[in-house]
């Protein structure tokens, strides 16, 4: 036993423990071990998004978009930890397997290895800015600020950071997203009804059900409530009486009295939003937050209003892409982690102008030749909120889309991206056709049939028809 090993009273097999760590080994152990300090009890989720956010960390940690160190590590620790390298960074993940009490699997592992963590740190230019909220948040490192911050003030509820645009409601638009500092910061994300920003988004975190869609027990068809209380409004909460979320009528009445022009602000992407006094905000392409991800910053926006749909599981928020599809409002599932633009002022219902609204032109729709009735329409919600349940389709952002021609789509999109859409097509009300469009068209033909008799739907035939596969329902089963 060494001399300082005597005074501190380590044995010989402890200390030669502790040197035979590999870097690695040693900064994911510390990591754990700091987490749990700092969060008292650990679950998957929570190591699920320490894994993939130290795995980020290290891959990044010298390509000049990391500012801060992680002051809790044993210093001079990370410096013996290559950056850079995804082999190196892939280490992580079967370690918090060995430091993870039991809690973090194999099969997190590998999803974290192969999926979790790439995707981000290769697609999404504001990724390092997200991580340093996340271990200012969590391991409260002090990050500092690097970067020269625009001089307009936090929102708050002062007359300078609110905007009158003219809008028939009368309501006033905040000049920054909720937890930004200009206008252009992309600032916190929130699920729907929740006040608090989090490391994971889902329905195991969402505080307003039981762990999963079906256990939702506040802002339902039971309750009867539609529009978020002041005590669930994190715009209440953050910036005081008056402020709160929009509502569907107050977030469709931007759209259809504004101008809207994509352009760059400070480096950042977004919507300069133009009442017809003149006056402007700037609503930035701030991304959405997913399970432990955020996907998206530079290409997509989606905000949170106060409304509910008419599932128990949605709530509607604009949704817009990259300056070229179509602004609109529409229904989300509500644990997603959406920016926040609050508005100022008492709630009153603003004119709309039916429908989902939008800034593009839309053709005339002379007739609704595949509108589908009430039944039909509850049937393809229940089937996207057994979607969300699949393991398949479980890391896909969905919402549903009512066309033009009456029928009814199921999006999903991963990362920003369309990923698969399902069109239900009606004749005399009752669904005829189901038309998928996207990835992996092959496999829909060999399962669809399968997959729609699953679900109560007969088949009478499938084709591939180039760039959609057709499903055709028996309709016999609706006593037609």
């Amino acid at each position: 036993m060494g001399f300082f090993d005597f005074l501190f009273g380590k044995s010989k097999k402890e200390s030669s423990t502790l040197q035979s760590l590999s870097p690695i080994e040693q900064v994911v152990k510390e990591s754990v071990e700091h987490l749990k300090k700092c969060l008292g009890t650990l679950t998957s989720e929570k190591l699920e998004a320490e894994a993939i956010n130290l795995a980020s960390y290290i891959f990044l940690r010298k390509s000049g978009k990391i500012h801060f160190e992680l002051d809790f590590l044993t210093k001079g620790i990370m410096e013996k930890v290559p950056s850079g390298d995804y082999a190196v960074s892939d280490k992580v993940f079967p370690l918090m397997v060995k430091y993870g009490e039991g809690l973090y699997t194999n099969r997190h592992a590998d999803f974290g290895m192969n999926k979790g963590y790439k995707l981000n740190v290769t697609k999404d230019p504001d990724f390092a800015n997200f991580l340093k909220g996340y271990y200012k948040n969590v391991h409260k490192v002090n990050v500092g600020d690097t970067k020269l911050q625009s001089v307009m003030p936090k929102p708050s509820n002062t007359q300078n950071d609110r905007v009158d645009l003219g809008l028939p409601s009368g309501v006033l638009w905040a000049t920054c997203n909720i937890g930004a500092s200009s206008p252009s910061e992309a600032g916190n994300y929130y699920a729907w009804g929740e006040k608090e920003s989090k490391d994971a988004y889902g329905w195991e975190t969402y505080k307003l059900c039981r762990g999963s869609y079906n256990s939702i027990f506040k802002y339902t068809e039971a309750d009867g409530k539609s529009v978020l209380e002041a005590q669930d409004d994190v715009a209440t909460a953050k910036l005081g009486n008056e402020w709160r979320l929009p509502t569907q009528e107050e977030m469709e009445e931007l759209i259809n009295s504004c101008k809207w022009t994509w352009e760059r602000q400070n480096g950042q992407l977004g919507w300069k939003v133009t009442g017809k006094n003149g006056n402007s905000i700037f609503l930035p392409a701030a991304g959405a937050a997913s399970s432990y991800r955020i996907a998206g910053v530079g290409e997509l926006g989606r905000y949170w209003t106060s409304t509910r749909d008419e599932s128990n599981y949605s709530a509607y928020n604009l949704r817009f892409k990259d300056g070229r599809e179509t602004i609109e409002v529409v229904d989300d599932t509500r644990f997603y982690g959406r920016p926040v633009r609050a508005v100022y002022g008492k709630r009153k219902s603003a004119p709309k102008k039916g429908g989902n609204s939008s800034t593009q032109n839309k053709p005339e729709v002379k007739s609704k030749e595949h509108e589908l009735n009430g039944l039909c329409e509850l049937a393809i919600r229940q089937l996207m909120g057994t979607m969300r349940q699949s393991d398949i389709y479980a890391s896909l952002d969905m919402s549903l889309i009512k066309l033009p021609n009456g029928g009814i789509k199921i999006r999903q999109e991963q990362y920003g991206n369309v990923y698969n859409d399902f069109d239900f097509l009606g004749v005399d009300g009752w669904i005829r056709y189901i038309r998928i469009y996207g990835k992996e068209l092959d496999g829909h033909y060999r399962t669809i049939g399968r997959s729609m008799e699953v679900f109560g739907m007969q088949v009478e035939n499938i084709s591939h028809k180039g760039n959609y596969v057709e499903c055709v329902i028996d309709q016999a089963q609706f006593g037609r």
